[in-house]
């Protein structure tokens, strides 16, 4: 359906959220925090970014212009263990 996101672009958009989130204030963290709980909720399906076993090899490029091409499969949210303390 028209609903469906590319898994790829969500991952990217999640990634690149929570490395806002680390240069974020408080109150703009956890805003961003809540959006990726949303978007995690929406595509179980990227939620192999919270887990060591379920990354797909490859490289993270962050800087990618294209989210499609950036990787964030291929890495996990080290950011959440950061914003947690």
């Amino acid at each position: 359906d028209g609903k469906t996101l590319d898994q790829n672009r969500v991952a990217a958009f999640i990634k690149r959220m929570s490395t806002a989130a680390l240069n974020s204030g408080t109150g703009e963290a956890m805003g961003l925090l809540s959006a990726i709980r949303f978007l995690f909720i929406r595509n179980p399906t990227v939620q192999h970014l919270l887990d060591n076993e379920g990354i797909l090899p490859g490289v993270y490029i962050p800087d990618a212009e294209d989210p499609e091409m950036c990787g964030a499969q291929s890495t996990l949210l080290w950011e959440l263990t950061l914003l947690s303390k």
